[in-house]
């Protein structure tokens, strides 16, 4: 049984759904689709292989080739295709629907396993998604000074009211914004903005980000429509935006303390040129002491200078740009209510 891209995305649910990719790791390192579970056919070694053979003496010469590679370990191989999450519905791709994931599939229906093979594979599933980003969509940027929370305000909501690009791309956007974990690759960070895209239904929010976020590009239409969105400022106190970066970027960091600093020190180095040799190193200096005695004190000292030298300047002169598009600006509650208000259709748009 086969189903065309756009039937994919429209049905893939991760919560009922398995999707095996049978790709080369290379193939899928470069760029995948959420939630797909990586059990190549043909290994990066075995691929290489066939591509010479190919190159040198034909089609089917290489196809001979990638059989007696895969013969050796195909019982292994079905067997941990067959044994993915067994209860769920199973789908497969491979690059462009060809014979690896044909195959894959015949071999899976044989061991009696039912599995939905994605037409034309991974390139037509990207393809689809892609158009998503040349869609207009009904939302609203929220946007504010560092540390007021926009991210944790988000959340709040319910889940069909936003979209988090800092958490597709694993980065928080800022200079210390470095999670830890693997951070995805540009294709697989466009094909989940993309996915929720497409399943977004109604009006929802973002929160507002530069046109890269941790190294990761947001698609060039998508982020323009961004740039002419209507905003909303989430105001916050200078205590409050202080006593927020500390706890979400050291008291629940999940390195360890020695990993911590260094990642920090490391971040601080990257703005020295814009801070200035001097208040770089009288920052360097509160922070390594901020580290050394597991001081809270010192931690905000250097938080607040960061905030009112380095990060409030900076948005303030972004948000006297945008404040012909600034339809509501209050604190937490205060916008909450301004969002029922306007999910349900009334207030102001």
């Amino acid at each position: 049984m086969n189903i065309t891209a756009l039937d994919f995305v429209s049905q893939f649910d991760p919560q009922e759904h398995v999707l095996l990719d049978v790709r080369s790791e290379g193939e899928f390192y470069d760029g995948h689709l959420s939630h797909a579970v990586n059990i190549p056919i043909l290994n990066n070694e075995h691929r290489h292989q066939v591509g010479l053979c190919y190159k040198e003496n034909g089609q089917e010469n290489a196809i001979k080739l990638g059989h007696q590679l895969v013969d050796s370990i195909k019982n292994k191989l079905v067997k941990s295709w067959c044994d993915l999450e067994s209860s769920k519905k199973m789908f497969a791709h491979c690059w462009r629907g060809g014979l690896r994931s044909q195959l894959a599939s015949q071999w899976i229906r044989e061991n009696n396993r039912e599995v939905i093979t994605i037409e034309g594979g991974y390139k037509a599933v990207r393809n689809r998604l892609a158009q998503q980003f040349e869609k207009q969509y009904p939302f609203m940027v929220v946007t504010g000074l560092t540390g007021c929370g926009k991210t944790h305000f988000l959340h709040s909501l319910e889940e069909n009211l936003y979209i988090d690009l800092e958490a597709i791309a694993h980065h928080r956007g800022s200079a210390f914004g470095v999670i830890p974990g693997e951070r995805p690759m540009q294709q697989t960070f466009e094909n989940e903005l993309a996915f929720q895209l497409f399943h977004q239904e109604g009006f929802f929010l973002l929160e507002d980000e530069s046109r890269m976020i941790g190294g990761l590009k947001i698609p060039d239409p998508f982020f323009i429509q961004m740039q002419s969105a209507s905003y909303l400022v989430l105001d916050s106190t200078l205590e409050e935006r202080m006593e927020s970066i500390y706890l979400d970027y050291i008291e629940k960091s999940q390195l360890g303390p020695e990993s911590l600093e260094q990642q920090m020190l490391h971040s601080l180095n990257r703005i020295k040129v814009r801070l200035g040799g001097a208040r770089f190193k009288v920052l360097e200096d509160v922070m390594k002491r901020a580290f050394s005695y597991s001081d809270k004190s010192l931690h905000m000292e250097w938080i607040k200078v960061l905030l009112e030298n380095y990060y409030d300047p900076s948005y303030s002169k972004r948000i006297e740009k945008i404040n012909d598009r600034i339809v509501y600006r209050g604190k937490r509650q205060e916008l909450h209510e301004f969002i029922s208000n306007r999910a349900r259709g009334s207030g102001p748009r």
